[in-house]
């Protein structure tokens, strides 16, 4: 999810231009996990995804308000749910042959079971129908005072560059 800084551009101005593409690109791919049956490496190669994400958001905290970090508060659990399939998917490979099948019954089924959570809350929380249009309406208003509301620290309306349609 490499993106383009603009050097002539203020901080607020490329947070407002970028992030919504970012944002884009990142439910795009959350959403093709559910395509078919998830693999344990796809799900954890999505994990490393979430927390770059996540972290790039982080990044940007300060110049967004309110509803900024309503919607952080709705990306961790979806790195929270990644990072426990992964634990035991982790733990799952590294069982010998000879080890107990019921620990890897166990294993198995705590991976399935998440991975049903896991999809259920990304399809009914995360990604359901208007989030990701609220998530580039929040990322494309930026406002150096973090109002986050789209005014500037003095109330005008900031200027703001056409919002990426999401897809």
């Amino acid at each position: 999810m490499k993106v383009r800084w603009r050097g002539k551009l203020t901080v607020e101005e490329n947070a407002a231009a970028l992030l919504p593409k970012v944002a884009i690109r990142y439910f795009v791919s959350g959403s093709a996990l559910f395509a078919g049956k998830q693999k344990p490496e796809e799900l954890h190669e999505f994990r490393l995804k979430t927390k770059h994400f996540r972290y790039t958001m982080e990044l940007f905290e300060e110049h967004y308000g309110p509803r900024f970090l309503a919607l952080m508060k709705r990306l961790k659990p979806v790195q929270d749910a990644l990072g426990e399939i992964n634990d035991a998917a982790t733990a799952l490979a590294w069982l010998k042959v000879d080890d107990s099948a019921e620990v890897k019954q166990f294993l198995a089924e705590r991976i399935t079971a998440k991975s049903a959570r896991f999809e259920k809350y990304w399809k009914t929380v995360f990604d359901k129908p208007g989030e990701r249009k609220r998530w580039i309406t929040v990322l494309g208003r930026v406002a150096a005072s973090g109002s986050g509301d789209g005014t500037s620290s003095r109330g005008r309306r900031l200027s703001k560059s056409p919002a990426p349609r999401a897809e």
